[in-house]
């Protein structure tokens, strides 16, 4: 199970590289200018901190946080952020980045609303790694 979670981490963070940084800049300032999405993250991210522990997924978070962190750093290079304020919402954007690569990695063991809620920033970048973990379809 983990081998798969850790191939859906890299699959996802192979696409962020292919977001363009306005695209980022957008994800951060929704995350920062809705206080119920604020909220609900908090919740949803105290839960995926302790389905980590408990889980001892620990060694493979660091891992999926790397890689995202790659990724950021591969799609802020063609156009760095100038100004203190797309810094800070290309920060918010990259905490969410992490969120879902978490998110994906505990899946098996996170609860679906929380799942959701930690994947919604990048829900279009998401979506690609859900059906690649779906089960075969009977034709």
């Amino acid at each position: 199970m983990l081998f798969i979670s850790l191939a859906v981490v890299n699959a996802f963070a192979d696409r962020l590289t292919k977001l363009p940084v306005q695209a980022w800049l957008e994800v951060g300032r929704r995350e920062t200018t809705d206080p119920a999405r604020i909220s609900q993250r908090t919740i949803a991210l105290a839960a995926l901190d302790a389905a980590i522990a408990s889980h001892g997924l620990g060694v493979a978070a660091w891992y999926a946080r790397d890689t995202v962190e790659t990724s950021a750093c591969l799609a802020g290079c063609d156009a760095p952020c100038r100004t203190t304020r797309e810094r800070r919402l290309m920060a918010a954007a990259h905490r969410a980045a992490d969120a879902a690569a978490l998110a994906l990695l505990a899946r098996d063991v996170l609860a679906p609303t929380d799942f959701e809620t930690l994947c919604a920033p990048f829900e279009q970048v998401v979506t690609p790694a859900r059906t690649s973990r779906s089960a075969p379809s009977s034709r």
